[in-house]
């Protein structure tokens, strides 16, 4: 029995002596280096914050960070303990692999979101036309973005389709060009309708000066001429300035004892 005793003990010994230090490191590192992952990434979350990364690609950028570290971790614990890091990492090869057949759609937002993160086809506060939606983006997102229309509704657009779709950023230029078709009987003379639209646009404000506006003749029948305006503003002020126009046209025509119809502004 005490041959016994004293061989368990020895063998005992010999582990401690062998593995003791190795677990004893292992052990503190994952009690520890998650403290220590947190303060690195305070770090690299000032400096980045003071850097001229993009603010929609820092939040992104820190996360990814974190989960790198993280994982760096867990690596080296295995490896301390003698886990070959060649299998462990074939092993989380294999769950990515099979977490990302189960997730194809999620990833392909993700990768949607990174693409639009740093190629910026547009930016937080653009009015953009995208996916049969227009509105302003609120929100870039890894996954997703969010639009908020004209009529105050909140879309969701999933970063996958909209980083491979035509988008129309109309925020780019600053400025972007409205047309309004106006349908006028022919028994006027253009020039009397373009005098009539020359005194609607002067006292608008809110029009640009340059480039000039453009009053142009789009078709003639028998009994009307279809007319186009074209004026440019800030994107900001597209609906308001559409508003503004069509009552003062309204105006002008009316005093002059012309009746006219407008069709549906377009953006240019």
């Amino acid at each position: 029995m005490d041959n016994r005793l004293n061989h368990y003990k020895e063998q005992l010994l010999d582990f401690s002596i062998a593995y003791g230090g190795k677990i004893l490191f292992a052990v503190l590192l994952v009690l520890f280096g998650p403290s220590i992952i947190r303060k690195l990434t305070r770090f690299v979350e000032k400096k980045v914050a003071h850097s001229n990364i993009d603010k929609d690609v820092k939040p992104f950028l820190i996360s990814l960070i974190n989960v790198g570290l993280n994982l760096s971790i867990l690596i080296v614990c295995a490896s301390i303990m003698g886990i070959q890091t060649t299998s462990f990492v074939a092993v989380l090869g294999a769950a990515g692999l099979a977490v990302g057949l189960a997730l194809q759609g999620s990833l392909a937002n993700f990768a949607g979101g990174v693409l639009i993160l740093v190629f910026k086809p547009f930016q937080v506060g653009d009015t953009i036309a995208a996916q049969g939606f227009t509105g302003t983006v609120s929100a870039v997102r890894i996954f997703d973005t969010i639009l908020l229309t004209g009529e105050n509704k909140t879309v969701i657009l999933p970063n996958g389709p909209l980083s491979t779709s035509p988008i129309v950023n109309f925020s780019d230029k600053g400025s972007l060009q409205i047309e309004i078709p106006l349908k006028i009987s022919n028994e006027y003379t253009s020039e009397t309708v373009k005098d009539c639209v020359e005194s609607a646009l002067k006292n608008l404000k809110i029009i640009l000066e340059k480039p000039a506006n453009e009053f142009v003749i789009s078709s003639v029948s028998k009994k009307y001429v279809n007319y186009h305006i074209k004026c440019w503003v800030w994107h900001k002020n597209q609906g308001k300035a559409i508003a503004e126009i069509l009552p003062q046209l309204q105006e002008v025509f009316s005093k002059a004892g012309i009746k006219f119809s407008a069709n549906n502004s377009v953006v240019k």
